[in-house]
């Protein structure tokens, strides 16, 4: 965490999951089914993933829907991604067994913080974003793209890293004119 000052989320929840929207993760989180059905659908799955969740006008470019379907189909690509969800709904499920509350605290402190979200994201509502702000606080802002769905940095790649770019850029950062010249000097 103490190498963390900058965090930036995408269309990703944090504490607050609709659930009746987000039926992959429960899905996700069980043993054995979800790596069937990739293994059975592949790029069915990824074709029917995107459909339901681009919104952009612009349509995915093949190059790009390739490589989601080639990491789709690659069993060891799906075990990372299943590792993900089902660490993300571990603590969840040992609270609804236990009757236990989820620890609220956050787990990285940062200086600022920027949550990016497509407005139209069919899975995961601007409320779940509000929500990601919230458990973030103060020094969060947030960003709401305006036609981009659930793949807000694929459907909206150049709103996307001009909003990065600008809240990345820190002129405490910046190299010293001073630390150039040596720099330079040591350069072959």
């Amino acid at each position: 965490p103490d190498l963390v000052r900058r965090l930036c989320v995408a269309n990703a929840p944090y504490r607050e999951l609709p659930l009746h929207r987000m039926l992959h993760v429960p899905l996700f989180a069980l043993p054995a089914v979800p790596e069937l059905i990739f293994r059975l659908g592949g790029r069915r799955v990824v074709d029917t993933m995107l459909s339901l969740a681009w919104k952009s006008s612009t349509p995915l470019d093949e190059e790009r829907r390739s490589e989601y379907e080639a990491a789709y189909t690659d069993p060891e690509k799906v075990a990372a991604m299943l590792a993900y969800y089902r660490a993300a709904t571990r603590p969840r499920v040992k609270a609804l067994l236990t009757g236990e509350a989820i620890d609220g605290s956050p787990r990285v402190k940062v200086e600022k913080s920027l949550v990016l979200w497509g407005a139209l994201d069919p899975v995961l509502p601007i409320s779940t974003g509000e929500s990601v702000v919230r458990d973030l606080g103060a020094d969060c802002v947030m960003v709401t793209v305006p036609g981009a769905g659930h793949f807000v940095i694929e459907e909206a790649t150049a709103v996307v890293v001009e909003v990065l770019l600008d809240f990345l850029r820190d002129d405490r950062t910046a190299v010293k004119p001073t630390a150039k010249k040596v720099a330079a000097k040591k350069a072959p």
